[in-house]
């Protein structure tokens, strides 16, 4: 088990950058988790070729990215920007490890 008593906990969580269609000004808000606070997710999000990063409460002093898409893991330290490509995905993120993952949809 791990002890996340410490550690850091958000009211928001935020996809944010010109992948999606608030470009760095707004963010593409993400889903907490009923079972655990750490977990974000969002379905059916639509993205276009260009960067993005997850980041926190609307704000730049907790934010992560990675150099691979569509899946990686940031650790908060002036990370690197996401390279996504464009799509629909369902989006999860996990703000005490950084890990996420972007599951492409199917087009219908």
């Amino acid at each position: 088990p791990y002890d996340a008593s410490g550690a850091a906990t958000y009211d928001a969580m935020g996809i944010v950058g010109p992948a999606q269609v608030g470009g760095w000004d707004a963010d593409t808000d993400l889903t907490q988790s009923e079972f655990d606070p750490h977990i974000w997710f969002a379905n059916d999000v639509e993205l276009s070729d260009g960067e993005m990063k997850f980041r926190a409460n609307d704000a730049w002093d907790a934010s992560w990215g990675d150099t691979t898409f569509p899946s990686g893991q940031g650790t908060n330290d002036n990370d690197p920007n996401i390279a996504a490509g464009g799509g629909v995905y369902d989006v999860w993120f996990n703000d005490l490890t950084g890990r996420y993952i972007l599951i492409p949809q199917a087009e219908e």
